[in-house]
């Protein structure tokens, strides 16, 4: 059995208890890859240092920091650093939440980090970016500005080149920026990995009222969050959803804009089309995925696997491109209603799909009928199949036994699968 290495995390806090109970729960509660939570704590006067030794008795944190001034974030995030043993480790803060996801959040940001090592750090995105060019087409939004400690990653290494975070007071995010330039490494923000900012919307950043001897404090940004309410977000996966400002609409707007080009499941009831009731065999036992599973997975056996945060059916939220979160020969099964169509290199993607199928493994897919239907290619759908194309793909391009091929043998409920053809091929 390989062994992990646990990921340190330094989180600093100062004055905000009531935050850092609650973020140091869902960190307790959410990261589910194995870790170690070090509180630096920046002379709190509120009982943080009296609750925070409860804490680590009670195994809430692994240990802590008492710092015998307020000496600001980059301060706090240096004092932390001298406890971090992990190549790579997190620094965040008392006010920032992670999400609930599966692969963990901080699995995720392993991944994107060692995908991108010519990136100095990586932050989580929370409910708004301002000033940064989005793409949501890429897994990372390039930021060269600066880049706030939420729940953001970095090598051990580079941090121990550039000798710590340094002791500016205000804002560590410009000073993070400014001291990972000699390393002339790209900074950004992870685009579908959303982190839960508390501390915007509360008057006066959560601190108590009137209350203003903190490093960050601005007259103007004291009732920001009345002003300037962050998005309604998910509760699990902490997506935004519903803005609450204009200002949030051009952010909106592209997310909106990338979850169409995918495909968004419309129906309007809660029943499994006909093409998924024919699939349901295939997913009753064994280990499996759903992919594009939509509002309702083929069967509750199954994995769902989608880009949308649906609720309950989506158990995986990725891109059925990319199945990086499973091992090669992993799954008895993959099975895809009506999703194959909606990824523009179908052999690219059946390719994905047969990597993480075990030997002996079913893969089960239903598409639109491209031969009688080439109008199917309309809207999110990218290309037209048809029951011979995707057994040449399947057999003569993948090596995979064919089963089943043909059109369903029930009548289609649903007025757009008129004209399906189903494939269940074996691995």
């Amino acid at each position: 059995i390989e062994a992990i290495e646990a990921v340190d995390i330094v989180l600093v806090t100062f004055n905000r208890l009531n935050f850092l109970k609650h973020t140091v729960e869902k960190i307790y509660e959410r990261t589910l890859y194995p870790h170690r939570l070090w509180v630096v704590d920046n002379n709190s006067t509120d009982g943080t240092q009296e609750w925070l030794k409860g804490a680590k008795i009670n195994g809430f944190v692994h240990d802590y920091v008492f710092l015998p001034k307020n000496m600001g974030l980059a301060y706090g995030l240096s004092e932390g650093f001298k406890k971090v043993k992990s190549e790579y480790f997190i620094t965040t803060q008392d006010d920032v939440v992670p999400p609930d996801m599966r692969p963990c959040w901080l699995e995720r940001m392993l991944h994107l980090a060692k995908e991108n090592p010519d990136y100095g750090g990586i932050a989580m995105r929370i409910q708004r970016i301002r000033h940064r060019d989005v793409d949501e087409k890429k897994n990372l939004i390039e930021s060269s500005t600066s880049l706030a400690s939420f729940l953001r990653i970095q090598r051990r290494e580079d941090i121990e080149r550039i000798g710590g975070f340094g002791d500016r007071a205000h804002w560590e995010s410009v000073s993070f920026m400014n001291r990972m330039k000699p390393l002339k490494k790209k900074l950004g923000v992870a685009t579908h990995l959303y982190c839960d900012h508390t501390g915007f919307m509360p008057d006066n950043k959560g601190f108590a009222e009137g209350f203003t001897d903190y490093k960050t404090y601005a007259k103007e940004r004291v009732t920001q969050g009345r002003d300037q309410p962050y998005p309604d977000i998910d509760p699990r996966t902490l997506i935004p959803l519903k803005i609450n400002t204009s200002r949030d609409g051009r952010e909106q707007a592209k997310r909106d804009e990338y979850w169409r080009y995918w495909g968004l499941d419309d129906r309007k009831s809660d029943d499994r089309t006909s093409a998924q009731l024919l699939l349901t065999q295939y997913a009753r036992e064994g280990h499996g995925i759903d992919i594009g599973c939509g509002k309702i997975k083929v069967h509750d056996n199954a994995i769902g696997v989608d880009i949308y945060p649906y609720g309950d059916s989506v158990d995986v939220l990725a891109n059925g491109n990319d199945l990086w979160m499973f091992k090669d020969g992993e799954l008895d099964f993959v099975v895809a209603s009506h999703s194959l169509e909606h990824f523009p290199d179908t052999k690219e993607v059946l390719g994905e799909w047969k990597r993480v199928l075990r030997d002996g493994g079913v893969m089960a897919l239903a598409v639109v009928n491209g031969e009688g239907h080439p109008e199917a290619i309309r809207g999110a759908r990218k290309v037209v199949l048809t029951g011979k194309i995707l057994q040449t793909i399947l057999k003569d391009e993948l090596g995979m036994r064919i089963g089943r091929a043909g059109r369903p043998a029930v009548t289609p409920r649903r007025k757009d699968e008129a004209e399906s053809v189903m494939i269940v091929a074996t691995k």
